[in-house]
């Protein structure tokens, strides 16, 4: 976030919280006010090709030590994680396929190989034309690099079911195993990197929330606020924002909004939302009270929760 955007959803929280709006729907007395935590600086970290590379020789190291000969993934996070890129999915295969030893290599159709060199990192890629059968490229790409006695593919645990049989045809004979067991290793470990991408997620988030709290009225609805989020999501640079605002009784529901209940004075708000930076993804939940009493459960443990939240 620059520091004028800063200043200003700063100061739109103080005046929000000290006086309040004229009209007397907003804000009123700082027992509203949520606590958030200052944003990180705005420059989105980027990933090298290094990184990718050293991703694909992990996953090839992990082939090697199960004896499993190569890794198939079609597109979603797993071939975002390997690529750099997710061209996304259709009744089109995309796969890619890594090789216990050799290069790796992308199958896409042929109209396709211009866009995803632009986009992911240097690999072999290889196009089919529209009548031809693109499973079997898969097996003269497998074949190519393994030219002796079938073997066994870890097949990416995401694969769509259609996808899965046109490469078992194609590649008869070959075993096939989940490939979460390699995916799944080696995503759970962040490398700095990838945890500078989850942290300029949680900052876009939170600067989110607080600029749409602060911009809470009465008589607003629940989808109103959701628009609201959606936009100061998309100014800071977050893809896919936006998220479940609920309102009163609402609140207990879990993913029970956003609907078209509005809001009036000593109610309840929760948001939950998170966006993405480069994959990485965020996902927040803050209560607050929308009024200047609180009237929830006389519990001392609530209001311990609740209090930091609320100021």
């Amino acid at each position: 976030m620059q520091r004028r955007e800063f200043v200003s959803v700063a100061g739109a929280l103080v005046l929000a919280a000290t006086e309040g709006r004229k009209d007397g729907r907003g804000w009123r007395g700082r027992s509203v006010l949520p606590s958030f935590r200052p944003s990180v600086a705005s420059q989105e970290p980027a990933l090298s090709p290094e990184v990718f590379s050293r991703r694909l020789a992990r996953a090839q190291a992990e082939l090697k030590t199960r004896k499993w000969d190569f890794l198939i993934a079609t597109p979603g996070t797993t071939y975002l994680y390997f690529t750099g890129y997710n061209p996304g999915r259709s009744e089109r295969l995309i796969a890619l396929v890594i090789p216990a030893s050799g290069e790796p290599a992308i199958v896409c159709p042929s109209f396709e190989v211009d866009r995803i060199k632009r986009h992911a990192t240097a690999l072999d890629i290889t196009g089919w034309e529209e009548p031809a059968n693109p499973y079997k490229l898969v097996e003269r790409v497998v074949r190519a690099r393994k030219p002796r006695a079938p073997g066994t593919i870890a097949l990416e645990s995401s694969t769509a079911f259609g996808s899965y049989l046109g490469i078992k045809d194609a590649l008869g004979g070959w075993k096939f195993e989940d490939a979460a067991a390699i995916t799944d290793r080696l995503r759970i470990i962040k490398f700095p990197e990838e945890i500078a991408l989850i942290r300029r997620a949680i900052a876009i988030t939170e600067d989110a929330m607080a600029a749409t709290f602060a911009q809470l009225a009465v008589g607003v609805s629940e989808h109103d606020v959701a628009g609201v989020l959606e936009r100061e999501m998309e100014r800071r640079g977050g893809e896919g924002g936006g998220g479940l605002v609920q309102f009163g009784p609402s609140s207990a529901l879990p993913h029970g909004g956003p609907a078209s209940v509005t809001l009036e004075r000593e109610m309840v708000v929760l948001i939950d939302c998170g966006c993405r930076v480069s994959g990485y993804t965020s996902d927040i939940t803050r209560t607050i009270w929308f009024g200047d009493h609180w009237a929830g459960p006389s519990s001392p443990h609530v209001r311990k929760w609740i209090a930091p939240r609320a100021r």
